[in-house]
């Protein structure tokens, strides 16, 4: 039990690269996860696990499991669409997968994505951090 102020450390995100599933293509800026230990785009799905942001465009469409890898990162909020269903009253709450650019509050058959910090010019911003 503390008695005295203590320096916690601690990490603002996380920058790292993750080997890519064959036969995808992944967009700069997408909403990524990894399913059965390779990274895909965000899509609706259950058990998909470490959402994150694509740093960069990846293709490994005529490739196989593993053979490049993907920049991604958690260290922020990122802003994804809506769709349609997240409103103000959301921030706070989990947010879940619908694909690489979208996010709802349904979470039937679908991933935490992340959740609301607050919702900007048409955007939902989710934090990767917090699922």
């Amino acid at each position: 039990m503390l008695t005295d102020n203590r320096k916690t450390p601690g990490l603002e995100g996380v920058r790292t690269a993750l080997p890519v599933k064959g036969g995808v293509q992944i967009f700069s800026g997408a909403l990524v996860v990894i399913e059965a230990g390779f990274l895909v785009p965000g899509k609706t799905a259950l058990n998909l696990t470490h959402p994150s942001k694509a740093e960069k465009w990846v293709d490994n469409r005529l490739g196989a499991d593993g053979d490049v890898t993907c920049p991604v990162t958690n260290e922020m909020a990122f802003g994804y669409h809506n769709d349609g269903s997240v409103t103000s009253a959301h921030v706070g709450s989990k947010v879940y997968i619908i694909d690489d650019e979208t996010v709802g509050v349904d979470n039937t058959g679908k991933s935490v994505a992340g959740t609301v910090t607050h919702l900007e010019g048409g955007l939902v911003y989710v934090d990767h951090r917090r699922i």
